[in-house]
Formats: C-alpha cells, structure tokens, sequence
C-alpha cells in the first residue's frame, strides 16, 4: 500500500518546459501510433510522421520505482516487421541514451504492443519526456532520433510523484525468555 500524504502536486504542463530534444519522424504512414495507454495518458491519433502531445495531453503520473504497464496500438496496418520502443528522459538532460532510459515493447499479432515502463528508484519529481517510436523493421533497441521511412513517433509528459514505494523489511527477531 503506497500512501503519500505529505502534500499534493498538480502536475503543470507547457510546451517551454523542455529544453532541446533530438528531432525524431517517419515518412510513410503503412503503420502508425493509434493509441497510447499509460499511467492515465489514453490517446488515440492518427498518423502525423512525429506529434508532440507532451504539452496538450495531459501527463501521466508514476511513482519511482513502481512499474506501469503500457500498451500502443497500431493504427495501420499490422506488419510482422511492425515494432515498438519507448524512451524516457528519467534526468532531464535532453537525451533518451541514458541507461535506464529505454523500455522494448512485445507483441503477438503486431497490432497491439505491451511493455513495462518504471521510474528509477531516486528519480526527482516533476515533468519528464516520453518518447514512443514504432518503426518497420528496424534493429533492436531502434534510435529515439531521426527520421525512418515507416512508422510514426509521439512524445509525451510523465510526471514522476515525489512518493516513493515503501521498503518492506522482516521485523527482528525476538527471543521470549
């Protein structure tokens, strides 16, 4: 049971938040975002090559080091070479290639992809970039920057709480006399 009731944050979003993120897009649109499911982001899109939803949608909210499930659908055509990857800018340095930083998604049928995405456990409090990525053949782990000729890219806010997840230790043992 996590309880945090020290004080409450309302998550502020706005586009000036960030500072200069690499550029990220896709040319054809075969197979694309058509939802993004996560920590109370639930958007539905249509294909746009890259959307910044980070400061119009409103942030998901994670606590560190809890795990949360996220799934994407793909509003395209379902190719066997369909893959998705997501990104998380857990320091805000501007930069997904931090370890950590990356989460891969699975899939049965290449029309709906599932992950785990979690906050380090330490990670400050406030807004954080998301970066989700399906690509069409592209290798493992994919490249949140740049542009592929298939697929689609959308980023988005995650706003990590300041609770942290209680450590549960063994109480010590005592002996009755």
């Amino acid at each position: 049971l996590l309880v945090c009731t020290a004080f409450v944050v309302f998550p502020v979003f706005s586009s000036t938040a960030y500072g200069q993120y690499c550029s990220a897009s896709a040319s054809y649109c075969d197979e694309y975002i058509g939802n993004v499911n996560v920590a109370g982001i639930n958007n539905s899109s249509g294909c746009s090559g890259y959307a910044d939803y980070s400061a119009s949608v409103a942030p998901g909210s994670m606590d560190p080091g809890a795990p949360y499930t996220i799934t994407v659908t793909n509003g395209g055509y379902p190719y066997s070479g369909d893959i998705v990857f997501v990104w998380v800018d857990w320091n805000d340095n501007q930069s997904f290639l931090d370890p950590g930083e990356f989460f891969s998604t699975t899939t049965s049928n290449y029309a709906l992809f599932t992950g785990t995405v979690s906050p380090p456990v330490g990670t400050q409090m406030g807004n954080k970039r998301m970066r989700v990525r399906m690509s069409y053949y592209v290798s493992s782990p994919g490249n949140p920057c740049g542009s592929e000729a298939f697929g689609e890219v959308e980023d988005y806010t995650i706003f990590v709480t300041g609770c942290k997840p209680p450590q549960i230790t063994a109480p010590p043992s005592i002996t009755l006399n």
